[in-house]
């Protein structure tokens, strides 16, 4: 009897073992994009460019491109006529052209060209904000009523945590104590560099 009902045990416990995996595979899918500022450009690229390819999507890692082109880790990477955001528009246009091979060579371009000074240096870096320009932009916009993120005319921004999306529609729509900030007035690399800094302040709302 209980070999019986290990045999009809194992299935249940297979299948509940393959629904948490795909469960999770697509959570962490959903995961690395502007409202997570503190993700990778290594994680992005998986889980945006990757992914996509994979599934055959090509309209969706041509729009993962066009976000990559305009990410370059280091400025000087787009000197020159095979730049980093040249090689990734140009596996854009392969991509929207249905051009699977052009896409897969204008990967191989990049990480053949900055995939060693990318591990050495830029690893860390988050694709979108980054904790220290996201400071300075803090103490202009911010500090006034927030001084050092603590409590001031505003309350602590530390004092309990906050998740990337609460902070980005806390600032976006405002409150009765707070003025709202527009795309026009705080752009949306200065938002997420200060949801990162935010985030490096108190790094429990990041979970």
């Amino acid at each position: 009897m209980k070999r019986a009902t290990t045999i009809f045990a194992m299935p249940v416990v297979l299948f509940a073992i393959a629904f948490a995996t795909s469960r999770d595979a697509f959570a962490e899918e959903a995961k690395c994009d502007e409202n997570e500022p503190g993700c990778s450009l290594r994680r992005w690229m998986a889980n945006h460019v990757q992914a996509a390819l994979q599934k055959k999507d090509l309209d969706g890692v041509g729009r993962a491109l066009q976000i990559a082109a305009n990410s370059v880790p280091d400025p000087r990477w787009n000197q020159g006529q095979n730049g980093w955001a040249t090689i990734a528009k140009a596996g854009a246009a392969a991509a929207q052209a249905g051009n699977v091979s052009a896409v897969k060579k204008a990967c191989k371009s990049c990480h053949d060209a900055y995939r060693d000074d990318y591990r050495k240096q830029y690893r860390s870096r988050p694709i979108f904000g980054d904790a220290v320009h996201g400071a300075e932009v803090f103490e202009r916009h911010c500090d006034k009523c927030h001084p050092a993120a603590g409590e001031g005319v505003g309350p602590s921004l530390l004092s309990r945590p906050a998740s990337a999306a609460h902070i980005r529609k806390q600032v976006r729509e405002g409150s009765a104590r707070m003025v709202s900030f527009s795309e026009e007035r705080l752009n949306q690399n200065d938002l997420n560099s200060v949801i990162a800094y935010l985030l490096s302040r108190n790094p429990a709302g990041a979970n």
